[in-house]
């Protein structure tokens, strides 16, 4: 049986996908493939917490400084696409700023719950997305303190080449 052609996988930092953590030192979670050509086609967000967003908050924590990146490093630790442009993620609503699809859901057993869909095919077509070569990774750089949010992931979507 031949290797899938699709993936449906979490950024990851050492196994885990919780980015609910004290990035005060920064944690880096990634996406990569040491053999095979990736194209992310779009990223699901999914921030969860217990208290009110806000559009001065991260959750139900207060803004983030620095903030978060997210960018596609080579093998070489060289970024070669920042995807926020110099800029960096400190607030629940500047996920709008790059995402049309920003949804706010208040679930029945309370809380809020942030979830982002941020499409990349539109750019290239129907076969384009977000190219990943065996060298490159997908970064999301966390270099704030998260713990306290209950829930936060980044789920890749997409295809081999």
């Amino acid at each position: 049986m031949s290797a899938p052609n699709i993936f449906n996988t979490f950024l990851k930092n050492s196994g885990s996908s919780d980015m609910a953590v004290d990035g005060s030192t920064p944690v880096t979670f990634s996406l990569s493939h040491a053999t095979r050509t990736m194209v992310v086609v779009r990223l699901i967000v999914h921030v969860e917490d217990t208290g009110n967003f806000t559009d001065t908050t991260y959750g139900a924590i207060a803004a983030l400084d620095p903030g978060c990146l997210l960018r596609v490093k080579s093998s070489t630790d060289t970024t070669t696409t920042d995807l926020l442009d110099g800029s960096t993620i400190t607030g629940t609503y500047e996920w709008a700023r790059f995402c049309y699809d920003v949804n706010l859901l208040t679930p029945s057993a309370g809380g809020k719950t942030l979830s982002v869909r941020w499409t990349f095919g539109k750019y290239a077509g129907a076969a384009g997305g977000l190219i990943l070569e065996p060298t490159d990774a997908l970064e999301f750089v966390i270099q704030d303190n998260l713990s306290a949010l209950t829930e936060h992931t980044i789920m890749a979507e997409g295809f081999y080449k």
